[in-house]
């Protein structure tokens, strides 16, 4: 794995969150990226991808917005066609308002561990200190990139109304 920034997130989580569920995870989303920028987390990744890491984006921008002086900066991975594949229109509009509104956007065809969404990800772990999760279904939770994540030290902080596997922070319903 690669050098760890301790001042780094990132997220991960479904791409389709329930409707009632968008609420309490925009709060709890909030509630976090504050608890981290108290720890000292100044750089938050998000790809964009329609779902909670889209969620996840909107809640930086919008500490941002409150906090214009903490120094927090958000850096955008756009998502690749296939991810934002059949997407409604809004989705598609909210993430070209996070390109322009994103610190600093890595461009995958400069960055080429950023095209595919497994080595993306990788890539994330191998760049942070933390992960702030919100997957639906249990065998999610344990998906390959969270163990890959784990294995390398980095701090796993599950929103998810499932149970996480031991060794994650967890923020349940």
């Amino acid at each position: 794995m690669g050098m760890k920034e301790r001042n780094r997130c990132f997220f991960v989580g479904d791409q389709d969150l329930p409707a009632y569920r968008i609420k309490t995870t925009r709060q709890r989303l909030e509630e976090t990226v504050d608890s981290l920028v108290r720890e000292g987390v100044r750089c938050f990744f998000a790809s964009g991808i329609p779902g909670f890491e889209l969620l996840a984006a909107e809640a930086v921008i919008r500490y941002r917005m409150r906090h214009p002086d903490a120094g927090v900066q958000l850096v955008f991975i756009p998502p690749g066609k296939g991810e934002t594949a059949g997407r409604p229109q809004e989705d598609l509009e909210k993430i070209g308002a996070l390109r322009e509104t994103a610190d600093q956007v890595l461009d995958p065809a400069l960055y080429p561990e950023l095209a595919r969404p497994d080595t993306r990800r990788c890539w994330l772990a191998d760049h942070s200190m933390a992960c702030v999760t919100y997957f639906s279904h249990l065998r999610d939770c344990n998906s390959d990139i969270i163990c890959y994540a784990r294995l390398g030290g980095v701090r796993v902080i599950h929103l998810g109304k499932s149970a996480p596997e031991q060794g994650t922070d967890s923020k349940r319903d």
